[in-house]
Protein backbone atom coordinates (compact mmCIF):
# COMPACT_ATOMS: atom_id res chain seq x y z
CA UNK A 1 0.00 0.00 0.00
CA UNK A 2 1.58 3.47 -0.68
CA UNK A 3 1.92 6.54 1.55
CA UNK A 4 0.02 9.07 1.11
CA UNK A 5 2.73 11.33 0.88
CA UNK A 6 6.51 9.94 0.82
CA UNK A 7 7.83 9.40 4.41
CA UNK A 8 11.26 11.42 5.44
CA UNK A 9 12.68 11.85 9.34
CA UNK A 10 12.36 15.25 9.07
CA UNK A 11 8.70 15.28 8.23
CA UNK A 12 7.63 13.13 11.39
CA UNK A 13 6.31 14.62 14.76
CA UNK A 14 6.42 12.66 17.78
CA UNK A 15 4.39 13.10 20.64
CA UNK A 16 5.01 10.93 23.83
CA UNK A 17 1.71 10.50 26.46
CA UNK A 18 1.47 10.28 30.12
CA UNK A 19 -1.49 9.63 31.30
CA UNK A 20 -5.20 9.70 29.87
CA UNK A 21 -7.10 7.27 28.27
CA UNK A 22 -4.75 7.20 24.46
CA UNK A 23 -5.60 3.42 23.54
CA UNK A 24 -9.98 4.23 23.56
CA UNK A 25 -9.45 7.28 21.74
CA UNK A 26 -6.99 5.57 18.96
CA UNK A 27 -9.72 2.45 19.00
CA UNK A 28 -11.20 3.28 15.22
CA UNK A 29 -7.48 3.83 14.01
CA UNK A 30 -6.24 0.39 15.16
CA UNK A 31 -9.34 -0.85 13.42
CA UNK A 32 -8.49 1.06 10.22
CA UNK A 33 -4.71 0.48 10.45
CA UNK A 34 -1.62 2.41 12.27
CA UNK A 35 1.81 2.72 10.76
CA UNK A 36 4.86 0.62 12.72
CA UNK A 37 8.21 0.70 11.59
CA UNK A 38 10.25 -2.30 12.03
CA UNK A 39 13.73 -3.78 11.21
CA UNK A 40 14.33 -5.19 7.49
CA UNK A 41 13.36 -8.87 7.37
CA UNK A 42 11.21 -9.19 10.01
CA UNK A 43 8.87 -11.78 9.79
CA UNK A 44 5.15 -12.03 10.87
CA UNK A 45 6.46 -14.80 14.16
CA UNK A 46 9.61 -12.54 14.58
CA UNK A 47 6.70 -9.21 14.48
CA UNK A 48 5.14 -10.77 17.14
CA UNK A 49 7.52 -12.49 19.59
CA UNK A 50 10.76 -10.38 19.51
CA UNK A 51 9.17 -7.12 18.58
CA UNK A 52 6.22 -7.69 20.89
CA UNK A 53 7.26 -9.86 23.35
CA UNK A 54 4.41 -11.88 22.92
CA UNK A 55 4.90 -15.71 24.09
CA UNK A 56 3.64 -18.73 22.04
CA UNK A 57 1.11 -19.66 24.57
CA UNK A 58 0.04 -16.28 24.44
CA UNK A 59 -0.25 -16.48 20.32
CA UNK A 60 -2.20 -19.53 20.45
CA UNK A 61 -4.75 -18.09 23.11
CA UNK A 62 -5.37 -14.85 21.55
CA UNK A 63 -4.89 -14.36 18.02
CA UNK A 64 -7.11 -16.71 16.20
CA UNK A 65 -7.01 -14.91 12.37
CA UNK A 66 -3.90 -13.02 10.90
CA UNK A 67 -4.12 -11.82 7.34
CA UNK A 68 -1.12 -10.83 5.12
CA UNK A 69 -2.44 -8.12 2.14
CA UNK A 70 -5.70 -9.53 2.55
CA UNK A 71 -4.86 -13.54 2.10
CA UNK A 72 -5.66 -15.60 5.62
CA UNK A 73 -1.72 -16.56 6.89
CA UNK A 74 -0.96 -19.58 8.52
CA UNK A 75 2.65 -20.11 8.99
CA UNK A 76 4.01 -16.76 10.81
CA UNK A 77 7.56 -17.84 10.72
CA UNK A 78 8.16 -18.20 7.05
CA UNK A 79 6.29 -14.71 5.70
CA UNK A 80 8.16 -12.10 5.58
CA UNK A 81 6.90 -8.46 5.80
CA UNK A 82 7.78 -5.76 3.13
CA UNK A 83 7.60 -1.84 3.23
CA UNK A 84 3.64 -1.15 2.85
CA UNK A 85 2.59 -4.67 3.73
CA UNK A 86 -1.01 -5.14 5.52
CA UNK A 87 -1.16 -6.96 8.40
CA UNK A 88 -4.67 -7.68 10.31
CA UNK A 89 -4.77 -9.43 13.48
CA UNK A 90 -8.06 -10.77 14.87
CA UNK A 91 -8.91 -12.82 18.18
CA UNK A 92 -10.79 -15.72 17.47
CA UNK A 93 -14.06 -15.26 15.78
CA UNK A 94 -17.25 -17.28 16.32
CA UNK A 95 -19.22 -19.70 13.71
CA UNK A 96 -18.15 -21.40 10.13
CA UNK A 97 -16.34 -18.20 9.02
CA UNK A 98 -14.11 -17.91 12.41
CA UNK A 99 -13.77 -21.75 12.25
CA UNK A 100 -12.62 -21.73 8.15
CA UNK A 101 -10.14 -18.59 8.28
CA UNK A 102 -8.29 -19.39 12.18
CA UNK A 103 -4.90 -20.41 11.67
CA UNK A 104 -3.80 -23.57 10.49
CA UNK A 105 -7.76 -24.72 10.46
CA UNK A 106 -8.28 -28.21 9.50
CA UNK A 107 -11.21 -26.50 7.46
CA UNK A 108 -8.62 -24.50 5.98
CA UNK A 109 -9.41 -26.10 2.29
CA UNK A 110 -12.68 -24.69 2.67
CA UNK A 111 -11.28 -20.66 1.94
CA UNK A 112 -12.99 -20.38 -1.40
CA UNK A 113 -11.62 -17.57 -3.31
CA UNK A 114 -9.01 -16.53 -0.54
CA UNK A 115 -5.06 -16.66 -2.71
CA UNK A 116 -2.60 -18.97 -1.44
CA UNK A 117 0.23 -17.15 -1.89
CA UNK A 118 3.56 -17.58 -0.74
CA UNK A 119 4.95 -15.22 1.58
CA UNK A 120 8.84 -17.06 1.97
CA UNK A 121 10.86 -14.77 -0.29
CA UNK A 122 13.09 -12.73 2.03
CA UNK A 123 12.26 -8.51 1.07
CA UNK A 124 15.20 -7.02 -0.38
CA UNK A 125 14.46 -3.75 1.66
CA UNK A 126 18.18 -3.18 4.02
CA UNK A 127 16.83 0.02 6.11
CA UNK A 128 13.82 -0.39 8.28
CA UNK A 129 9.98 -0.80 6.68
CA UNK A 130 6.79 0.28 7.29
CA UNK A 131 3.51 -1.97 8.00
CA UNK A 132 0.55 -0.89 8.09
CA UNK A 133 -1.09 -3.19 11.29
CA UNK A 134 -4.70 -3.66 12.15
CA UNK A 135 -6.27 -5.19 15.19
CA UNK A 136 -9.48 -6.24 15.52
CA UNK A 137 -12.10 -7.22 18.98
CA UNK A 138 -10.54 -7.69 22.10
CA UNK A 139 -6.77 -7.42 20.32
CA UNK A 140 -6.75 -4.05 20.64
CA UNK A 141 -6.45 -3.65 24.43
CA UNK A 142 -3.86 -6.73 24.60
CA UNK A 143 -1.85 -5.55 21.63
CA UNK A 144 -2.89 -1.70 21.64
CA UNK A 145 -0.66 -0.59 24.41
CA UNK A 146 2.16 -2.85 23.26
CA UNK A 147 2.40 -1.13 20.18
CA UNK A 148 1.94 2.28 22.12
CA UNK A 149 5.04 1.71 23.80
CA UNK A 150 6.96 1.06 21.07
CA UNK A 151 4.69 3.92 18.91
CA UNK A 152 2.46 4.02 16.40
CA UNK A 153 2.41 6.26 13.06
CA UNK A 154 -0.49 8.61 11.62
CA UNK A 155 -0.44 10.34 8.80
CA UNK A 156 -0.99 14.14 9.75
CA UNK A 157 -5.05 14.32 9.16
CA UNK A 158 -5.87 11.43 10.51
CA UNK A 159 -3.22 12.46 13.58
CA UNK A 160 -5.53 16.52 14.27
CA UNK A 161 -8.76 14.41 13.99
CA UNK A 162 -7.86 11.99 16.83
CA UNK A 163 -6.47 14.83 18.62
CA UNK A 164 -9.88 16.87 18.09
CA UNK A 165 -11.73 13.97 18.78
CA UNK A 166 -10.14 13.36 22.04
CA UNK A 167 -10.11 17.15 23.22
CA UNK A 168 -13.75 17.43 22.74
CA UNK A 169 -14.91 14.01 24.59
CA UNK A 170 -15.46 13.27 27.66
CA UNK A 171 -12.03 10.54 27.69
CA UNK A 172 -9.61 11.34 30.16
CA UNK A 173 -6.86 13.41 28.86
CA UNK A 174 -3.15 13.09 29.86
CA UNK A 175 -1.51 14.45 32.19
CA UNK A 176 1.21 15.65 30.06
CA UNK A 177 2.22 15.73 26.62
CA UNK A 178 5.22 16.47 24.77
CA UNK A 179 6.20 17.09 20.93
CA UNK A 180 9.88 15.89 19.74
CA UNK A 181 10.70 15.70 23.71
CA UNK A 182 9.44 18.96 24.66
CA UNK A 183 6.59 19.46 27.25
CA UNK A 184 3.47 21.26 25.42
CA UNK A 185 -0.07 22.42 26.33
CA UNK A 186 -2.51 19.36 25.28
CA UNK A 187 -5.17 21.74 24.94
CA UNK A 188 -3.43 23.92 22.70
CA UNK A 189 -1.58 20.79 20.12
CA UNK A 190 -4.11 21.84 17.52
CA UNK A 191 -1.88 25.12 16.88
CA UNK A 192 1.43 23.88 17.35
CA UNK A 193 3.90 22.89 14.91
CA UNK A 194 2.73 19.79 14.29
CA UNK A 195 0.55 20.69 11.42
CA UNK A 196 4.33 21.21 9.30
CA UNK A 197 4.14 17.17 10.11
CA UNK A 198 3.33 14.68 7.46
CA UNK A 199 3.23 12.24 9.99
CA UNK A 200 3.07 11.83 13.42
CA UNK A 201 3.85 9.44 16.24
CA UNK A 202 1.93 8.75 19.22
CA UNK A 203 3.98 6.93 22.00
CA UNK A 204 3.31 6.48 25.94
CA UNK A 205 5.74 8.75 27.63
CA UNK A 206 8.16 5.75 29.88
CA UNK A 207 6.40 4.25 32.47
CA UNK A 208 2.85 5.15 31.36
CA UNK A 209 0.69 1.66 31.36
Amino acid sequence: MPFAQKMETDTIGCLEFEGGNVLGVLFPWFQSGVWVLLPAESTVGLLLTQEWGLDPESLDEKLGTVFLNGTPLDDMESAFLCDGDVLALSGPMPGLAGAILRRNSPLAVLRHGCKTTSFETSPKASGPILVRVKLFNRLIEDLGPILLRKGILLEKDDALQCLRTWKYSERAKPTRVWLNREEVSFENLELSPIHRCSYVEFRLADGSA
